[in-house]
């Protein structure tokens, strides 16, 4: 799964200059079901454009390919919905089969060297180390360390003393994930 985030700003300024049906005939062969998320609500810009333009290359995406759109009010609302679709892709890959999703590191433990892993691979792994790096006090190291044996969605479930048995994640590391998971999941 890609999803894209664009401000109004960003979808208003691909409209304009030609790029939008570029940049979404591109992400709808990139994968199977991608996402576009539109961040604010305020469609007044400072750049001029009629609304029917905003309009029509919406109902292009909704009619034209199989991209969803969805329109968020701001960023906070953009990392929940995220976090969210995380964990109901976990779900249903669970379901679908017994093997969790690879957002594992693209080496080590899969058995794969770099030159096997796919493009999708490499960027689910990046996500997901940003967005482990968006908690506080989580790095780029210890979110690798992290994906190496858990994914997102897991870390989302996993309870605090769960947490806290993980080798390497500090009692305040553990703390800080589950405060975020908590809010961000709404247990």
């Amino acid at each position: 799964m890609i999803i894209e985030r664009k401000t109004i700003r960003d979808l208003v300024d691909s409209i304009i200059d030609g790029r939008f049906l570029q940049q979404a005939n591109r992400l709808m062969y990139a994968c199977m079901h991608p996402i576009i998320i539109i961040e604010g609500n305020d469609f007044r810009t400072q750049r001029s454009i009629h609304p029917n333009a905003i309009q029509g290359a919406l109902a292009y995406l909704a009619i034209q390919t199989n991209i969803s759109v969805i329109m968020l009010p701001n960023y906070w609302h953009v990392a929940r919905f995220v976090a969210r679709i995380i964990i109901k892709e976990e779900e249903y890959g669970e379901q679908k089969s017994d093997t969790k999703p690879n957002l594992k590191m693209p080496y080590g433990k899969s058995g794969k060297n770099r030159s096997e892993i796919n493009v999708h691979e490499k960027k689910a792994f990046q996500f997901a180390v940003k967005t482990l790096q968006a908690i506080q006090s989580i790095g780029y190291k210890t979110a690798k360390l992290l994906l190496q044996n858990h994914s997102i969605g897991q870390l989302g479930r996993m309870s605090l003393s769960q947490l806290k048995d993980i080798q390497g994640l500090s009692t305040l590391q553990a703390k800080q994930i589950f405060t975020t998971m908590e809010f961000v999941i709404h247990r």
